[in-house]
């Protein structure tokens, strides 16, 4: 068997060495450890009155976590408006029913969850840390975001808002549920 030039077998080694360190370059970056931080690539809405800390878009289910920073009622109503509207439009067409064929029909929900900012709580390293508290946790599914943003639905209060998401668990399209655990990022 005849052997390849040792200058060639250098070049094949090199070229080969190369693509490991790009392959393990571009992995670290984009699998780096405990980066928690909202994803700016998939068009976040602007929001005036609360800090996106981080947003998990999956075929069905679009996720959003958020620190409120204003106590402007309406306005913050506004900013619920824009996230369930840009939470939906990451959903295909509901096809269900009789016609369609069942692989066809899925419902994606929009879940949103409010967080309060916590100082100094301890952790297991012994250490004081920040972290946020979950302390609500609002959703709704296609057909009641549809009803959620039609105009004529004018919501501007939290008690409107509260009183849409009840009604909407109540159908099983939505709900809202109070809570108070440790943030650890969204599932």
């Amino acid at each position: 068997m005849k052997q390849k030039n040792p200058i060639q077998r250098r070049i094949v080694n090199l070229l080969a060495l190369l693509v490991i360190v790009a392959v393990g370059l571009t992995a670290n970056r984009y699998y780096a450890a405990g980066t928690k931080t909202a994803q700016t690539d998939i068009n976040l809405p602007r929001v005036s009155t609360m800090k996106i800390v981080e947003t998990k878009v999956e075929d069905e289910k679009v996720q959003v976590a958020i620190e409120v920073t204003s106590s402007d009622e309406a306005a913050i109503t506004a900013d619920l408006v824009s996230l369930y509207r840009w939470g939906r439009s990451k959903f295909r067409p509901v096809k269900c029913g009789e016609e369609y064929p069942p692989e066809l029909c899925s419902i994606g929900e929009v879940h949103i969850f409010f967080l309060a900012p916590q100082k100094d709580v301890p952790s297991t390293t012994g250490e004081l840390v920040d972290v946020y508290r979950m302390r609500l946790e609002i959703w709704l599914d296609q057909f009641q975001i549809d009803t959620f943003l039609n105009p004529s639905s004018g919501l501007t209060m939290f008690a409107e808002v509260n009183l849409f998401h009840t009604a909407a668990a109540e159908k099983n399209g939505g709900g809202i549920k109070s809570t108070n655990e440790i943030f650890t990022g969204l599932k």
